[in-house]
């Protein structure tokens, strides 16, 4: 009796430990300040609140703007991964002030919490406190989401959901919650592999189904252009993880692993192990389909072992993203939670003691501390702690998993599948490399500050100016010595060879200074128009569709400039024949450097 008194009692007491550091070290921080993810949720709402073209949401320079609009200050962030439907997520609370519309949306997040630890009790024999204590135990994965003001609580909580109603054989209901958690962000969508190879086919259906028609309200409410802009512009290059600073090794996947060996980029990583789209696309495809294959060759219809097959897959979403962030990796929590209770059913303590400390390991400071100490070392490999940690869980779930099988039907099955997995990579990589052709636009790169976000140039005469993004604001940087960082710099033109007109935001409004390069005088410049095509004599430069044309006026002769899978933006002449402009390539979507090109005039 003592002893069963004391099993509960402890977990209790380190549950309500972990409670209240939560509340003092977590929450309360959260609510005192807007920062990182929040402000794409909120600027996002209100501008579709106030009918503005949500498209602008997805040019980080036109999207930073807004924020300061809307009474953010002091951040940079990043809108273009997000699909549209983002924007309708607080539309609730967006016209609160941010702080408030904040607190607001971690008390809901704090529900989905709650929420989310007694559905998970439900389906599992360990007691309500140890549950919570391993949820509290993911770190940064639960940390985060209320520090940064993410979306992914919800995301969990209708991932927890969908696995209840899994469990309990309510096929629809387990439809619709997986539903909504795949048109939130996406990545859950892998469990439709489980649901094909455990010939769940009702399942697989529903979800199918349900997601298509969730989808329809999320387009008609944001546009179809807005929509078809994204999966066809945007989406195909986040499936190859340009997001970001994406030779970053924070970002914790195998494609960006992929990304720091094979691709170069003049500033971030100008010495690859070996150029080559060749050999990133053909490791890419090969380790998706050996984790899919992997994983999916050891399913058995019915319910043995399915809390196990389950806990795999959410190991799969993981693994299989292009980039990791720390937040995503709640739903790694069911999975950890699943293995745990396997383990102490067995009697296996130390295992289920293991794979809730790797849990806790791969979303700690102690991972961080790993990942700065490593990353930029010749054993830069072992900075991916995280996706070691991933493998090591997945690897242990599929031991589970492989034990329980018949090993001569298993090994046929899985020379079948790695042959088909096999076709699959060849295809794959022969279609990626033809509609990912190498860039070959005769641009040169231009060397400036160590910042993934250099745009807005202007030029006159040899005197050239951009903008950087330093400390969380747009700051005036030039070739000729001059600087400007006294506040957020927007559109710079030269007036002339000594005078530069710009617009910053003051009070939420916007307001156009002219400065005097040499004696730093402002006055005031409302009657200019600024951000507008830069014409040379006839003859003029505009970026449509992230592509660069040169066209004259009239007859609106027009030769495209620039060409491959990425964005460029703000052309301007340097000369009559050549041009500055700004371009993602090689970078993540939206995060631009500074390129010098020859251009061709045509007589009008």
């Amino acid at each position: 009796m003592k002893g069963s008194i004391r099993t509960y009692i402890i977990p209790a007491v380190i549950f309500t430990a972990l409670a209240v550091l939560f509340v003092v070290f977590v929450f309360m921080p959260s609510v005192q300040k807007v920062n990182t993810d929040f402000p794409n949720y909120y600027v996002s709402a209100n501008m579709y609140l106030d009918g503005k073209d949500l498209r602008t949401a997805y040019d980080n320079v036109a999207f930073s703007r807004e924020l300061l609009l809307y009474g953010i200050e002091g951040q940079i962030v990043s809108f273009v991964p997000y699909p549209p439907l983002t924007a309708l997520l607080m539309l609730p609370i967006a016209r609160l002030e941010p702080l408030t519309a904040k607190l607001y949306w971690n008390i809901f997040n704090l529900l989905l919490l709650a929420a989310s630890i007694i559905v998970i009790k439900k389906l599992v024999t360990l007691d309500l406190f140890s549950v919570g204590i391993i949820f509290f135990l993911s770190a940064y994965a639960l940390a985060n989401n209320f520090l940064f003001g993410q979306a992914y609580m919800l995301v969990l909580f209708c991932l927890v959901m969908s696995i209840y109603f899994m469990i309990k054989g309510h096929s629809l209901q387990a439809a619709v919650f997986l539903s909504l958690s795949i048109v939130l962000k996406f990545y859950t969508v892998f469990f439709i592999f489980l649901f094909i190879f455990k010939k769940e086919y009702r399942l697989l259906v529903y979800t199918i189904v349900i997601t298509g028609l969730l989808y329809i309200p999320a387009i008609l409410f944001t546009g179809f252009d807005l929509n078809y802009f994204y999966y066809t512009q945007i989406m195909t290059r986040l499936g190859d993880g340009w997001v970001g600073t994406v030779y970053a090794a924070e970002y914790q996947s195998f494609v960006s692993l992929l990304h720091r060996q094979f691709d170069a980029e003049p500033m971030f990583n100008p010495n690859p192990l070996l150029r080559s789209s060749l050999l990133f696309y053909l490791f890419k495809f090969t380790y998706i389909f050996t984790i899919l294959t992997c994983s999916i060759v050891y399913l058995k219809p019915g319910k043995e072992n399915l809390k196990l097959q389950i806990a795999l897959f959410c190991t799969v979403c993981l693994l299989l993203l292009p980039l990791n962030a720390s937040y995503q990796y709640v739903v790694l929590i069911p999975a950890v939670i699943f293995l745990a209770e396997h383990f102490i059913q067995q009697k296996k303590f130390i295992m289920a003691v293991a794979v809730v400390i790797v849990m806790a390991l791969v979303n700690s400071p102690v991972q961080v501390k790993l990942t700065a100490m490593f990353k930029d070392s010749p054993f830069f490999i072992f900075a991916y702690v995280k996706l070691f940690g991933l493998l090591f869980l997945w690897i242990v779930n599929l031991r589970l998993l492989k034990s329980a099988a018949e090993p001569s039907y298993y090994s046929r099955r899985m020379k079948k599948f790695f042959a088909i997995a096999g076709v699959h990579v060849v295809l794959l990589t022969a279609i990626s490399l033809y509609m990912n052709k190498p860039i070959d636009d005769g641009a040169e790169f231009v060397q400036t500050g160590a910042t993934y976000l250099v745009s807005m140039p202007s030029a006159v005469g040899g005197r050239v100016i951009w903008t950087e993004c330093v400390n969380e604001k747009f700051v005036l940087r030039s070739n000729f010595g001059f600087s400007y960082e006294k506040e957020n710099v927007f559109y710079p033109v030269f007036t002339d060879s000594m005078h530069i007109a710009f617009e910053t935001i003051e009070n939420r409004k916007p307001k156009q200074k002219i400065l005097d390069v040499k004696t730093g005088i402002q006055r005031d410049a409302s009657s200019l128009r600024l951000n507008v095509p830069p014409v040379e004599g006839s003859t003029e430069l505009v970026s449509i569709e992230g592509k660069i044309w040169h066209r004259t006026i009239p007859p609106f002769l027009e030769t495209q400039l620039t060409s491959g899978k990425q964005f460029c933006y703000f052309p301007v002449f340097a000369g009559s024949d050549s041009m500055y402009f700004c371009s993602d390539r090689y970078r993540g979507v939206g995060f631009t450097a500074l390129y010098k090109r020859k251009i061709a005039v045509e007589s009008p």
